[in-house]
């Protein structure tokens, strides 16, 4: 089968749990074609709609990755761009999948894409309770399904058996959050909550060495990729809780009404913001979710110390991890528990022996679970051209698609006053030379392989090339 995946990606360094999210199914599904199409290069967007267009290839299916969808977040693209996305979706007649997270933010944007593109497959992060708000039934989707941000990737996992379980874990207690945004609702403020609360409970307490610690803004303090599985191995045990939000924010309005008044008030409590801000929207969506962080724990045998919640049967409070209270009103016991090596061990091994030995939750599992509905249409025939249309918009979506390709003259325009930047128009200027520098070289070779056909004059060869050398004189 052939089948298409739409991400979106625009920086060179990404985290891996992004990339192992995508390329799960080419990696796991060695079945099947994958063409992965970075639908920030809107020229190969163009180029697969008109392939679409003149039936030149058919697809079994189309994935929309939750990095797509998740273009909605930035206005400015998906005003210009979602018509596109959409036209380009509907040109083929496959099976059309979803794999959209972040669902409690912009979801009006997320269900309008959905009814138009005739999206019938959907896996979200969402509980069951929570599917009518999310994706009502007038959407008339075929399939809707739970699944998790993140799974168990095999190459990491041998990354973490090459490194060894063995090595020294000298830090008792480790943690790295990032403090939520107050649209997240009280749900998002827990991460924060646990590093003040242990800060000010061990700063009194001895014995017991820790590394917990709020994100700063330049990242100076994050562990990415490899650096994060190490920092684990370094640790006997490490907090955590169900990422996610507690507020519905379908337009995005509160997002916006939010920031604008923190930025107004840097020093506001999350009490104020709300009564001011969402007054009564609290708690009207329950989107918690495992994340990659409790599958990287359990891969490393750190004890994970989370706060209660329903982790979807994966994990279980006391067997296979240390069960924090949401009111932190049994911090004593978990820190005696915490105290206890070999208590922590038990629960680690535990941990690995249900999560990771079972197989359950591996990308593996997650890729056949997809591909089963999926229905087989057209031919299996590699096509060359899509894989080079996708293959350059991994790597246009970065090198000329900075500003996203939307008109430069709109750019001073009221409408697109934010991107009326100074470095902007020093991007601009850059890209400008540059491109005149590669008509120079071009110019160069074209002249060399015209001296190189001299002896051919008069030839089909030497006329085209002639032609072509004074265009570039000129």
């Amino acid at each position: 089968m052939n089948i298409l995946v739409l991400y979106a990606l625009s920086q060179r360094k990404t985290r891996k749990t992004i990339l192992d999210s995508f390329y799960c199914f080419s990696k796991y599904d060695q079945k099947n074609n994958y063409y992965f199409l970075n639908i920030i290069d809107i020229d190969s967007v163009k180029k697969v709609y008109k392939m679409g267009f003149h039936k030149s290839i058919k697809l079994s299916a189309i994935i929309v990755h939750y990095s797509a969808i998740a273009q909605r977040f930035d206005q400015l693209w998906w005003n210009y761009y979602k018509s596109l996305l959409i036209d380009m979706i509907k040109q083929y007649n496959c099976t059309k999948i979803i794999i959209p997270q972040d669902e409690y933010n912009c979801t009006f944007y997320t269900q309008e894409f959905i009814r138009a593109s005739g999206i019938k497959h959907i896996y979200t992060c969402a509980f069951e309770d929570d599917y009518e708000k999310l994706y009502p039934k007038d959407l008339n989707y075929i399939k809707i399904e739970t699944v998790f941000t993140g799974y168990i990737d095999e190459d990491t996992l041998n990354k973490i058996h090459k490194l060894g379980y063995d090595r020294e874990r000298n830090i008792d207690i480790g943690y790295r959050a990032r403090k939520g945004a107050y649209w997240l609702g009280r749900h998002g403020q827990l991460k924060s909550q646990l590093v003040e609360v242990f800060l000010n409970y061990l700063k009194d307490q001895t014995g017991i060495i820790y590394d917990i610690a709020n994100t700063k803004e330049d990242n100076s303090n994050v562990f990415l990729g490899d650096a994060w599985i190490e920092y684990l191995l370094k640790c006997r045990t490490v907090l955590g809780c169900l990422g996610g939000s507690s507020v519905l924010d379908e337009n995005g309005s509160i997002t916006k009404k939010v920031d604008k008044y923190c930025f107004r008030h840097p020093d506001a409590s999350f009490e104020q913001v709300e009564e001011i801000c969402f007054k009564g929207k609290d708690d009207s969506i329950h989107l918690f979710a495992l994340s990659p962080r409790h599958f990287e724990s359990a891969m490393t045998k750190t004890c994970q110390v989370l706060i209660e919640g329903n982790y979807m049967g994966v994990m279980e409070p006391n067997i296979d991890y240390i069960e924090i209270k949401k009111d932190f009103s049994n911090i004593d016991e978990v820190v005696s528990k915490i105290r206890d090596v070999d208590y922590c061990k038990s629960i680690a091994e535990n941990c690995y022996t249900h999560v990771v030995l079972s197989g359950k939750y591996t990308y593996a599992k997650f890729v056949e679970r997809i591909i089963g509905d999926i229905e087989h249409k057209g031919n299996d025939k590699f096509n060359l051209n899509l894989w080079i249309i996708c293959k350059a918009s991994k790597y246009f979506a970065i090198l000329k698609n900075p500003i996203y390709r939307i008109p430069i003259q709109e750019i001073t325009t009221s409408k697109h006053k934010l991107l009326s930047i100074p470095f902007i128009n020093i991007f601009i200027k850059c890209a400008l030379k540059i491109q005149k520098k590669i008509q120079t070289y071009l110019s160069i070779i074209l002249g060399k392989i015209f001296k190189y056909f001299e002896p051919f004059k008069d030839t089909k060869w030497h006329k085209f090339l002639k032609r072509k050398w004074d265009e570039r004189k000129k």
